[in-house]
């Protein structure tokens, strides 16, 4: 746990300073409020400034309820050896953004962190959809050794958040999937492995369920996440019409 919280300090510094490090920077991160964690150490938030930190604790619960989510669809993520690192930042101006680094000790520790510039105004689609991320990352890096060996597109990554959203979002999602099967507009299976693929978020949602009740096992699940995107990886040898017939 030392060792954890020794890594998380540098890097906070590290995302405070952002580019360079310096004094003033090291002397306000001194006065700050340490991290919260969740309950089994796999989630950090931290924040750059004492006016943040009452932000802390929704946060982290927010984080902890996308990873709650994602885990029960998918395989469970988040781990206390490579926590994720969310922190809150000083931005005054409505900044919807977050951004992603790696952060890596001498002794191999690795871990992602997560710079929210301003906590107040960010985009919430868009910060669940990089904590989800941020987590699928890791966990591919502890089956093949790096943050790249994820190789979904962005927009599957959405969809398996989506897949994991409660009835309520999916039914209205199915609606209008169902609008495009009847008009004959559903995608078919090549598409999705598209270079330039981009399908209707409804769509993309069902499809990323499809997947993962092909690969049904945590076994296989585990060996998704480093699979190259493409069809024979992630579907093996599958007939074209199988997916209509799903979603019918």
């Amino acid at each position: 746990m030392r060792k954890t919280l020794a890594v998380l300090s540098v890097a906070v510094v590290s995302v405070c300073a952002w580019a360079v490090v310096n004094e003033a920077a090291i002397e306000r991160f001194k006065s700050l409020p340490g991290p919260m964690q969740s309950a089994d150490g796999a989630l950090y938030v931290a924040c750059q400034s004492p006016d943040r930190a009452n932000l802390r604790w929704p946060v982290l619960r927010f984080a902890e309820g996308v990873r709650e989510n994602l885990s029960d669809a998918f395989v469970p993520l988040g781990t206390a050896d490579a926590p994720l690192l969310i922190v809150l930042g000083t931005e005054t101006n409505r900044v919807a953004s977050v951004t992603r680094r790696s952060v890596g000790a001498a002794d191999g520790f690795s871990q992602l962190a997560i710079h929210v510039p301003n906590p107040e105004t960010v985009d919430l689609e868009v910060f669940r959809e990089r904590i989800a991320e941020a987590l699928l990352r890791e966990r591919a890096r502890s089956v093949a050794g790096a943050y790249a060996s994820l190789q979904w597109p962005e927009w599957f990554i959405r969809a398996v958040v989506d897949a994991s959203r409660g009835n309520v979002w999916r039914a209205e999602a199915y609606e209008k999937a169902h609008d495009l099967l009847a008009k004959g507009a559903l995608p078919p299976i090549d598409a999705f492995f598209a270079p330039d693929a981009n399908p209707p978020r409804e769509v993309a949602a069902f499809f990323a369920q499809w997947v993962l009740e092909r690969n049904a096992s945590e076994a296989d699940r585990t060996t998704l996440l480093a699979a190259r995107w493409v069809r024979p990886a992630v579907l093996g040898a599958v007939e074209d019409d199988a997916w209509p017939t799903w979603f019918r």
